[in-house]
């Protein structure tokens, strides 16, 4: 239960520093609803990136990432089973476009 609290103020409170250009830094939490369900109760990570100026539309930038998977503890009649922890580390590039000054748009491609 602690874990889940844990996963879910991380998730809804979960903030980064970001700019239009330079480095970023980032914080992520989240419940897996995927086949890691019944293994993992949370995950947490830090994300870290820095993105350059091309022009005044288009940026580009490298992003790496570290997320931690928390594994969930169960009863298996009387032997409690200990499932192993899951890492991530996703390496990605990314583009961001400025239609106007106040928003943009990109996305992010990359590998775990």
């Amino acid at each position: 239960m602690k874990n889940l609290i844990l996963g879910l103020a991380l998730l809804f409170f979960g903030t980064g520093a970001m700019a239009q250009e330079g480095f970023k830094l980032g914080f992520q939490g989240g419940l897996p609803i995927n086949e890691y369900n019944d293994v993992l109760g949370v995950v947490i990570g830090v994300d870290a990136g820095y993105m350059w100026a091309l022009g005044e539309v288009v940026d580009l930038g490298v992003d790496i990432s570290y997320i931690y998977g928390f594994p969930e503890k169960f009863r298996e009649g009387t032997i409690l089973v200990d499932l192993p922890s899951i890492q991530f580390l996703p390496v990605a590039a990314s583009v961001r476009i400025w239609p106007s000054n106040s928003f943009s748009f990109g996305v992010d491609a990359g590998q775990a």
